[in-house]
């Protein structure tokens, strides 16, 4: 069918008919693999070197185990203490260390 452009003039189209390419699953995996080699692994490499990731990553590390130590610290005390540690002091005892710690890492 002819198609007609601003001008009036008929063109065609060209012929192109749709026909998947047919790549082989080693092929495109290997593809892939290559595109994250050169994409990811330098993006990986620049983020390992920071040194802003790794003290971000030990903040994190040290507040993750001061927020699970004080799940375990409070019991710990009251049991170890045979009974000189009362329930109330011992979980003022846990918050009061976790606080420390907190405070030795913001000031050193």
């Amino acid at each position: 069918i002819p198609q007609h452009n601003y001008n009036g003039a008929a063109f065609h189209t060209p012929y192109q008919p749709w026909t998947p390419r047919s790549t082989s699953t080693t092929r495109r995996v290997l593809s892939l693999g290559s595109a994250a080699l050169s994409t990811i692994l330098p993006s990986l490499r620049l983020v390992l070197v920071s040194r802003v990731f790794w003290l971000v990553a030990a903040a994190h590390g040290g507040a993750t185990m001061v927020k699970s130590s004080e799940r375990i610290l409070g019991t710990y005390y009251r049991d170890t203490s045979n009974g000189a540690v009362t329930e109330g002091k011992a979980g003022a005892m846990t918050v009061f260390l976790s606080m420390g710690m907190l405070i030795g890492l913001l000031f050193g």
